[in-house]
């Protein structure tokens, strides 16, 4: 049983909740998971400062694989030079050198994207070819059987409720690409509501596709959410055995002043 503990957009700086980030910790601690999934905007601003209190919460966490990638909070939106010129620079020095990554535990193989586009997509996000090619040469070395994992922050699929959102340019494009990899499972945050989709990716007559389940998390510790989860925080705890992935919705509650399990699902893995 893989055990992973998904959180988002902590947004440390003015709209973050510091009770919520603790009611984190303590729920990392009670369900001891094998692994962190943190999917971006970690600050409000990309100010140091932010990312220093970002960086000081990462460092109390348990000592488990910890996966990240940036939000489009992540860079800065107002400070034009530092934006064109270096966007990364305080994410790098703060949370990871390493815009994508590839991280490996027993049984799963986890492929962060850095979907924040600084320069032609902000919002939206974006990504590209290069970033594709570096996803499959990662899945193509897992080991047989390890369920394939990808972690971006931007959503490739709208949220089952009636607030729109954009998602990411060729997001078609994108998931028939991802499910050619084999990925299983997409994790992502952006648009501050939990949700949950277990699709079918239709390739073409000659191409079946799999089943692949995208889980979004809420913002995680901050004043931003939005929809039926406005001034609302969520988090996800998935356990994922051989048959089957069970996705657990946690809501901090005001009146225990923790994150309550309130939501579950269990999806059939692909065979």
């Amino acid at each position: 049983m893989l055990k992973i503990l998904h959180g988002s957009d902590f947004h440390f700086g003015k709209p973050h909740l510091l009770q919520s980030s603790l009611g984190f910790l303590e729920i990392a601690n009670d369900i001891n998971p094998n692994i962190i999934v943190l999917s971006g905007d970690f600050t409000q601003r990309a100010k140091a400062e932010e990312y220093r209190l970002a960086k000081n919460f990462l460092g109390s966490l348990l000592n488990v694989p910890i996966v990240v990638t940036p939000g489009n909070h992540d860079i800065p939106l107002y400070r034009f030079g530092q934006r064109l010129l270096n966007p990364f620079r305080n994410y790098r020095e703060f949370i990871s050198q390493d815009l994508d990554t590839v991280t490996r535990i027993d049984g799963a193989i986890f492929v962060a994207l850095n979907s924040a586009d600084p320069y032609r997509s902000i919002i939206n996000g974006r990504i590209n070819q290069d970033q594709l090619e570096f996803a499959a040469n990662a899945f193509l070395g897992s080991s047989s059987g390890d369920i394939k994992v990808l972690v971006m922050h931007h959503p490739l699929v709208h949220s089952p409720d009636h607030e729109k959102h954009g998602i990411l340019p060729e997001s078609a494009l994108l998931l028939e690409s991802f499910n050619d990899m084999g990925v299983e499972l997409i994790l992502g945050g952006h648009v501050h509501r939990a949700f949950t989709s277990h699709m079918k990716v239709n390739v073409d007559e000659k191409r079946i596709g799999g089943d692949t389940l995208i889980v979004h998390s809420g913002t995680t510790a901050s004043n931003r959410g939005r929809a039926h989860e406005k001034r609302r925080n969520t988090l996800n705890v998935l356990e994922l055995s051989s048959a089957d992935i069970k996705v657990e919705t946690y809501w901090h509650e005001q009146e225990e002043g923790a994150f309550v399990a309130r939501e579950v699902n269990a999806f059939r893995r692909r065979t």
